[in-house]
């Protein structure tokens, strides 16, 4: 194979990187945006400030001095500096904005993910977990929601387990007193309750696997 050709193979079956475009940052958009602005408002203040503590003392210096030459390099001064402002401040206001969203999107896709979460555990799932990525915020968040859910995983399932014990427990039962009628209606009874108690179990969704290797 040529070197041409072995580039063109390797370029080929090299898995593309995939971008991340702007917009996919925004996975909660009232909140981010409602930071975003907030941020990049209070940004603007510091730079109004900055401004006008900055050229300030040459405009005053314009207007106020009575020597020509004092006027003559406060205005140079003054054009100059506000050139460079001119240039700097939407760099700099452009970076901020793209920082500030990136930095939303870290603790905004865990809080999603959470909510997720615990959503999936109010429909009695149990096996979906708070999965974050390396740079993102509310890691110890994520930690104590995980650790309750193994928690609350492990209890049910020693539950059903015990649930499963006394249904048994009562078939033998049942099949040891036939003749009991008397005793037979009680013992329909509390298996009644327990398949009833059984159907709730049910609809539980639990990590059995996880349960075993703890």
């Amino acid at each position: 194979m040529s070197q041409e050709s072995y580039w063109e193979y390797y370029t080929k079956m090299k898995p593309k990187k995939r971008v991340r475009k702007i917009h996919h940052y925004l996975i909660a958009k009232d909140i981010q945006l409602r930071m975003v602005i907030t941020n990049f408002l209070y940004l603007c203040l510091i730079s109004l400030v900055l401004i006008l503590t900055i050229l300030s003392p040459y405009f005053y210096d314009i207007f106020k001095n009575d020597e020509l030459w004092v006027q003559y390099l406060s205005a140079k001064m003054f054009i100059v500096l506000l050139d460079r402002l001119t240039i700097a401040l939407p760099l700099i206001f452009i970076f901020s904005f793209i920082h500030f969203i990136i930095l939303t999107h870290r603790f905004c896709g865990p809080m999603i993910n959470i909510k997720n979460t615990i959503e999936e555990i109010a429909k009695g799932n149990f096996t979906r977990k708070v999965h974050l990525r390396k740079n993102d915020f509310l890691k110890e968040e994520a930690k104590t929601v995980n650790h309750m859910i193994d928690q609350l995983s492990g209890r049910f399932e020693d539950i059903k387990e015990e649930n499963h014990k006394l249904l048994i427990m009562v078939e033998e039962k049942l099949a040891a007193n036939k003749q009991g009628v008397e005793i037979n209606s009680i013992l329909n009874e509390v298996k009644e309750k327990a398949m009833h108690a059984r159907e709730i179990l049910d609809t539980l969704i639990i990590d059995r696997d996880k349960h075993l290797i703890n």
